[in-house]
């Protein structure tokens, strides 16, 4: 009976290491986090509909413009992010007007169930203007990929010589 418990004692004591260890070693299962910064973009359509300022001008009676609308958006967490974007403009009212191009950058931050962001404005090429413009946006994503589609409200409110704008602009395009 002796011999017993001390076999049993030594096989314990010899096996208890190897049970501690493959403890140890076994890794945890956690969910990966995603990598960020991400880099992504969007390209859009972008419709100004009405301007309020010193004077109101509507599409279809005074112009109609339409905007291409590309962008570069970093994505800093799953929250934020901060989007580089150019409108182009074409003015298909006026066969005179030249194209316009405004810088737009900005944050946004997503809030799950729809984003909001605001950036800052500039006309290339216009003396004496400066703008910023709250965006509100919702996006769909199209199936598991990184592809959706997004609908915008953008607001831009720009000021000039000829004093301040308001502008409210639709936007809809694929992001990705």
């Amino acid at each position: 009976m002796k011999r017993f418990l001390i076999g049993a004692a030594l096989a314990m004591v010899t096996c208890a290491p190897r049970l501690v260890l493959a403890q140890e070693t076994a890794a945890p299962a956690v969910a990966p986090e995603p990598d960020y910064p991400r880099v992504g973009g969007h390209f859009g359509l972008a419709l100004p509909l009405v301007t309020i300022g010193k004077q109101t001008a509507a599409i279809g009676a005074d112009y109609t413009l339409l905007g291409l609308a590309p962008g570069v958006t970093v994505k800093l967490s799953e929250r934020w992010a901060i989007d580089f974007e150019m409108v182009a403009y074409s003015n298909f009212h006026d066969s005179t007007a030249v194209s316009s191009l405004v810088v737009d950058p900005g944050v946004i931050y997503n809030f799950g169930f729809a984003a909001a962001g605001l950036r800052t404005a500039v006309h290339v090429g216009k003396v004496t203007n400066w703008g910023f413009i709250p965006i509100i946006l919702k996006a769909f994503k199209l199936g598991d990929g990184p592809v959706s589609i997004f609908v915008e409200l953008d607001l831009p409110i720009f000021i000039n010589d000829d004093g301040v704008a308001l502008t409210i602009q639709p936007q809809a395009g694929v992001g990705f």
